[in-house]
């Protein structure tokens, strides 16, 4: 970053979660950043944060969370409305194994516990709503 003039910075921590949490990074190349445009820029982020993954709905995500496969994402979705492996297995037109396989992925994957907790955990990441 230096070497492109970039000498201050400032990381956003945004919760996502009791122990989860993901960050927002800003660079620039100002002198540095007072306190009162410290807090602005906090706010701006976690403002931006928020209208960004209202987005995902309609434009699905630029890099998909924790490495989910598409097929993954989509099962989560269908988890969440209480769909059970046969009935998402139905509805995405492939065999019930499958439908458990993706959706046991997905809970290794947000390293989760049970699908209990992988759909608790999928809100944070944008891949349902809250």
């Amino acid at each position: 970053m230096a070497a492109n003039g970039w000498t201050e910075g400032l990381v956003v921590p945004m919760r996502r979660g009791p122990d989860r949490f993901g960050l927002i990074s800003l660079v620039g190349h100002c002198a540095a950043i007072n306190p009162a445009t410290r807090a602005f820029l906090c706010l701006i982020s976690i403002c931006l944060h928020t209208h960004v993954r209202t987005l995902v709905p309609t434009n699905g995500f630029a890099a998909a969370p924790a490495d989910l496969t598409t097929r993954e994402i989509e099962c989560l979705k269908l988890v969440a409305q209480g769909l059970s492996d046969r009935r998402i297995a139905a509805s995405l037109g492939i065999v019930q194994s499958t439908a458990h396989e993706h959706s046991e992925n997905a809970k290794h994957k947000l390293r989760a516990r049970s699908r209990a907790e992988t759909i608790a955990l999928a809100p944070s990441l944008g891949v349902v709503e809250a």
